[in-house]
Order: structure tokens, then sequence, then C-alpha cells
């Protein structure tokens, strides 16, 4: 199965979460023994929206028949107001959890057994998390405005995540030959291209490196895929 590794090269505030009363008005998604995650559906909207980007970089050379739009739905699924006209896509992704989440899991059961108070949900939330506070300016007066302050849990800089992923055929719908390896590249094509993620990205926040983990096709190729189907030879 391949991975999406997403590494925060910045705070981030991917949201999401509900706001605490009299705290934290835009919370994250966090398990239960504290460890923050990112949700998927947070991920593949970021991702829909980097494939389309590449889609226009492409369509400024003239060359937009190398990532159809219908094929980026095919992948991603096909929203509609109308749910029951909706389109489900062939990318299946788990929220995204720390990379040492597995061993950090464990642990953290045990150590929970010997201080409860000291490894709680909460001390443990705040090891990975920080605040962030903002609010309007008055255009007149240069101060703040009234009730427009905000404060969003962000996730520390230097966190890595790891989501799961798989392609799979939706059902009700017949594969094409060679969808799958197209998938495949429009999905690392969008991996390499998504820089931002989360809330207030103008802001300083939310910037990301991802890259798509597949042991038989690396970023690498993906981006010498695209450069020899534009005819430039091998990216660099």
């Amino acid at each position: 199965m391949m991975q999406i590794q997403l590494e925060l090269r910045s705070d981030t505030a991917p949201g999401g979460g509900e706001g605490e009363a009299g705290g934290i008005d835009r919370d994250i998604i966090h398990g239960a023994n504290g460890l923050p995650r990112l949700p998927a559906r947070r991920i593949k909207g970021c991702l829909r929206e980097a494939a389309l980007e590449v889609r226009e970089a492409l369509q400024q050379v003239g060359r937009e028949e190398l990532l159809p739009a219908a094929r980026i739905n095919r992948l991603f699924g096909s929203p509609y107001q109308d749910k029951e006209l909706s389109r489900p896509g062939y990318l299946q992704l788990s929220d995204a959890v720390l990379q040492e989440a597995t061993e950090l899991e464990a642990w953290l059961k045990w150590a929970a057994k010997k201080d409860k108070s000291l490894f709680g949900p909460a001390n443990i939330l705040k090891s990975y998390t920080g605040q962030r506070a903002q609010t309007s300016m008055a255009r007149v007066t240069g101060g703040p405005l009234s009730n427009t302050l905000r404060v969003s849990r962000v996730i520390r800089q230097g966190c890595i995540f790891i989501a799961q992923v798989d392609l799979v055929v939706p059902p009700g719908q017949i594969e094409q030959a060679g969808e799958l390896e197209e998938m495949r590249r429009v999905l690392a094509w969008a991996c390499l291209a998504l820089r931002h993620i989360g809330l207030s990205r103008n802001r300083g926040l939310g910037h990301v490196k991802v890259s798509l983990e597949d042991q038989s096709y690396s970023n690498q190729q993906a981006l010498d895929d695209l450069a020899r189907q534009l005819g430039q030879g091998e990216a660099k």
C-alpha cells in the first residue's frame, strides 16, 4: 500500500476540530491519547486543489491534455450539490497520523498507567501544539476591532505525518486500460505541487512538504514523467 508523507515546514492549523468555550476557537483533530492527526477530508481537498493547479499550469503552455479534468474527477470523485449525483473516486485515504504514532501509542498507554496526570491527553496534546491568536484591525484607528479575536490551536513545525493510500475502482465503474497507473501519476503530481494546508495559509501557517511514498514509483519518476511528456527531457 502507498503512503503520503506530510512534513510540516511551519506551524499548521489543519482545522476540523470543535472550539473550546472561553479558550480555543479553532481546534484540531486528535486521538483519545492527545496525539494530533490531519483529517483525510482536508488532505484530499488540498490535493484536489493542487491537481487543478497543475492542470492550470499545463493549460498555460497549451498541454492541458496531459491532465484532463475528467481524470482528476476520476481520482478524487465528482462532487455535486445533490449527494445522489456525487460519484466516489479511486482515491481512498486515511487520516494522517504522526510518523511514530504506533510506537508512541504503545508507550503512552504504558506511561499513563505510571502517571496519568503527567502523561494524560491534555499534556500530550500541548507537547505537539501551540496557540496562535489573530484579530482584525480597524483601518481608521489601526487598532484591533472588537469581538474579532480568534485563537487557533496549531501543530508545531517539524512534525511528520503519514496517511495510508489506496487506489480502488469505485463500485459501478469499469477500470480503463492503464488507468490505475494514470491515477498514481496524477496523485504524485498533486503531492509534489501541494505546498500549503489548513487555515491562515497566507499568514505564515501551513507550509508543508508532501510526497507520495511508493516503492515502485518515486517522486523523481513523477517529475521525469511530466518533463518527458512536455518534451523537456528529465527534470532536475
